[in-house]
């Protein structure tokens, strides 16, 4: 293992301890929810689960993993026990069901954590066992435990889950507990954690769960309570980590695609490179037949003398022919080589630009769904949420935006590397422009103590034309980033005219007061997911994508 594994590691073991042992504090505190939270809370994991088990099995169908497809259907069927939890424990359809909310809200609980430890553990064993399983039989045995829960609790009455004499209240949390718990070990004993991010991701999933039953959700006393919805946030928590891990692991696998790309480019340019040089001797050997079919007639008199000579030098231009022959056949076979490579590429990227169209569109569906959820409760327009909980709803409304952010940068930018990005030619009336522009980022310099103000240059004119909304997402960037990155003093955008390529142009520059730009990283930030230093990246956040899409649009 390397150092830095190593230190992933002790990442891992430091979660544990640590969320173990804010338990006595969290446990003090007296927190009391409702159900209203808790309704939140089983919605958002009922939408982050369904999208991370639609993400996991496009995975499966185009790698052909059996995890994927036990992860994805694990997580499916997760989302919908979450969803019938949330349901069932509605005030409005819990007084229809044989059995009261302190036995149905456990053990309908029970049911989502137990499918998805055994579905995950079962994904371990067949991966142990190099084995394979028809993906329908999969799909028929989930839906039927799903289908068979679902009728379970609506129908047979449910024997009490809180045991107030008894040092742990709820000690049937104690099963899936030890299966998360197990699947702690086995994951973290497979080993590709440490250079694969779904399973790096997986691993915390799993110990995030297993802390939420052992650590909390065995300790409650009742529902509501602060251990009760420690263990419920910890879940949803938990789905986020793995979806995180699934769309690392996407970029990861684009990433390749796009090496292999470039290395076919490459391996093209040489094979280019021979086909000429080849060509170029057989013009030479065709100049020597030529210069030598003239001395031959020159020579007619000469001939009769030499008839043995002549045979022989007949003898040497089949010879040569043929080589030439099949010279000419393997060039039509590495031609017939390079086309297939060529419709290969083109057929990858098809697919990439096909893969990112659709998945965005999958992931803004239920991602929109929980913004909007988040927006309202932290609206709490009916006065009936806590400050707590509207900080909860906040913080969930945050992550889902940056998400979605996160999403529609990669889609621009492979929309730029396939040249589907449509350009649009629009008047835009600079001095309206740019205060519209100013105004959008004045609550952010303000916020900052920060001076920002445009300057339109002497010569600049009034009136230009350009695609208004991607000068407006290029200005966004550059002035984002240069509000994120200063301290004190201001931002000033300069508009002048400029000459480039012998052409009027108009210049746009944004000038701070911030930390700068190392010379040796002018470069390098212009690339996918590349920022100046990690210690920036944790200080300021962002995803790296911003720059990328300004430079490809500006070009």
């Amino acid at each position: 293992m390397s150092t830095t594994d190593g230190r992933s590691g002790w990442v891992y073991v430091a979660l544990g301890v640590g969320l173990s042992a804010i338990y006595p504090f969290l446990a003090s505190s007296g927190w009391m929810s409702g159900s209203t939270f808790h309704t939140v809370l089983e919605v958002a994991a009922t939408l982050i689960a369904a999208g991370v088990g639609a993400l996991a099995l496009v995975r499966f169908y185009s790698q052909r993993d059996i995890i994927f497809l036990f992860t994805g259907t694990g997580f499916v069927g997760t989302a919908l026990l979450d969803g019938y939890h949330a349901l069932v424990t509605s005030e409005a359809i819990a007084p229809l069901l044989p059995s009261d909310l302190p036995a149905l809200i456990p053990w309908s609980w029970v049911a989502s954590r137990l499918f998805l430890a055994v579905m995950l553990l079962i994904a371990w064993v067949f991966w142990k066992r190099q084995r394979h399983a028809p993906d329908w039989t999969v799909y028929a045995i989930a839906g039927g435990l799903t289908a068979a829960s679902f009728a379970f609790f609506a129908l047979a009455p449910l024997p009490r889950a809180y045991y107030p004499e008894l040092v742990l209240h709820r000690p049937e949390e104690l099963i899936p507990g030890a299966l998360f718990g197990l699947g702690v070990v086995l994951w973290w004993r497979k080993g590709d954690w440490q250079t694969d991010p779904f399973d790096r991701w997986l691993l915390v999933c799993l110990l995030l769960n297993t802390i939420s039953e052992l650590s909390y959700m065995t300790l409650s006393s009742e529902i509501f309570d602060v251990q009760f919805d420690v263990a419920h946030t910890l879940k949803v928590v938990s789905y986020v980590a793995v979806s995180v891990g699934l769309l690392e692991s996407v970029y990861a696998s684009f990433a390749a695609t796009r090496r292999s790309a470039e290395e076919l480019e490459a391996l093209v340019r040489v094979r280019t490179e021979e086909l000429v040089q080849r060509e170029r001797e057989l013009e030479r050997a065709n100049a020597t037949l030529i210069g030598q079919a003239e001395s031959l007639r020159a020579s007619e008199e000469e001939l009769q003398a030499q008839t043995e000579e002549l045979r022989q030098l007949n003898e040497e231009l089949e010879e040569r022919a043929r080589e030439v022959e099949e010279q000419n056949l393997r060039l039509d076979a590495v031609r017939r080589e390079l086309e297939a490579a060529a419709q290969e590429l083109q057929q990858s990227n098809r697919y990439k630009s096909e893969f990112l169209a659709n998945m965005s569109h999958e992931l803004r569906t239920p991602l929109n769904s929980v913004l909007l959820l988040s927006r309202l409760f932290v609206e709490n327009k009916a006065g009936n949420l806590t400050a707590k909980q509207v900080e909860y709803a906040t913080a969930i409304g945050s992550a889902g935006g940056q998400l979605l952010a996160l999403i529609n940068d990669v889609l621009d930018l492979s929309k730029v590397e396939a040249g589907r990005m449509d350009i649009a030619k629009d008047e835009v009336r600079l001095p309206e422009f740019l205060e519209r522009f100013t105004s959008q980022f004045s609550h952010l310099a303000r916020d900052k103590g920060l001076t920002l103000r445009a300057e339109i240059g002497p010569g600049a004119p009034e009136l230009l034309f350009s695609d208004e909304r991607r000068l407006h997402q290029i200005l966004v960037n550059l002035v984002g980033n240069a509000i994120k990155f200063t301290d004190d003093g201001g931002v000033t955008v300069q508009v002048d005219r400029a000459v480039s390529g012998g052409v009027d142009a108009v210049r746009f520059r944004v000038i701070d007061t911030g930390i700068g730009i190392p010379e040796d990283a002018r470069q390098s930030i212009f690339e996918a997911f590349h920022q100046v230093d990690g210690s920036s990246t944790r200080s300021h956040g962002g995803t790296g994508l911003g720059l990328t899409i300004s430079r490809e649009l500006a070009q």
